[in-house]
């Protein structure tokens, strides 16, 4: 029943993506107040990179498969793992936020580009079609976080080891001549990723690492606890 309401959020998750991002992307002019232009500089090459709309499909996937609370879920079972079912409605919400992020953003750009639809479509479409094949994978992605043990360990690192991978060697905005000068929003919003990326991938780990432990520490203090008693 929870399905057909968190795909529809996908859909509008990823339509307030793609306007944000353009118009962040608008709002850096030259006519623009400096500030203004810095914040939107900022925030395009956070909200312009590969492992942002990446990030997309898979936390669309991992929200389309979050049992509700208090309401029993066949998707999800008692013990957190995801059915197969639940991988496949998570590709569907990956798909299409995606896909409402790329409609919004082509019409957002010729909402505030004054330019007409017309001149958007046949790159709409192809980033449509892109977007979907690519980000329907992203969002099972999204759902198999919910896996315990190494599979859903490996789901959650994906975002955080991809976007540390995009800024080291193809960050936004450092893809320019010799003689012009890097931005400094470009460099602040690269090591803001690294930093993150990092910070993720230690929590991750060791969240993991501590569930493990907590599982498998039980069984022996309960049999230390009866041989303990033996002794007495």
């Amino acid at each position: 029943m929870w399905t057909r309401p968190r795909l529809v959020a996908a859909v509008l998750i990823g339509m307030t993506f793609g306007a944000v991002d353009s118009s962040a992307n608008a709002s850096g002019g030259p006519g623009e107040e400096p500030v203004v232009q810095s914040v939107a500089r900022f925030a395009s090459y956070l909200l312009n990179a590969g492992w942002a709309w990446a990030a997309l499909a898979v936390a669309a996937g991992w929200m389309a498969t979050t049992p509700a609370p208090a309401v029993p879920d066949r998707a999800v079972p008692s013990g957190g793992a995801p059915a197969r079912g639940a991988v496949g409605v998570g590709a569907a919400a990956g798909s299409l936020a995606a896909g409402g992020a790329v409609l919004t953003y082509y019409v957002s750009d010729s909402i505030l580009r004054a330019e007409p639809f017309a001149r958007y479509v046949d790159e709409l479409l192809i980033w449509l079609v892109a977007s979907v094949l690519l980000c329907g994978p992203l969002g099972a992605v999204g759902a198999l976080v919910r896996r315990p043990g190494r599979v859903g360990l490996l789901a959650a690192l994906v975002v955080p080891a991809g976007a540390a991978l995009q800024v080291i060697v193809l960050a936004p905005g450092f893809d320019v001549p010799p003689v012009q000068p890097v931005h400094p929003e470009a460099v602040l919003a690269r090591w803001l990723v690294l930093t993150t990326a990092a910070v993720a991938v230690v929590l991750l780990v060791r969240r993991r690492w501590a569930g493990r432990s907590r599982r498998g520490g039980s069984p022996t203090r309960s049999a230390g606890g009866s041989s303990t008693g033996a002794g007495r």
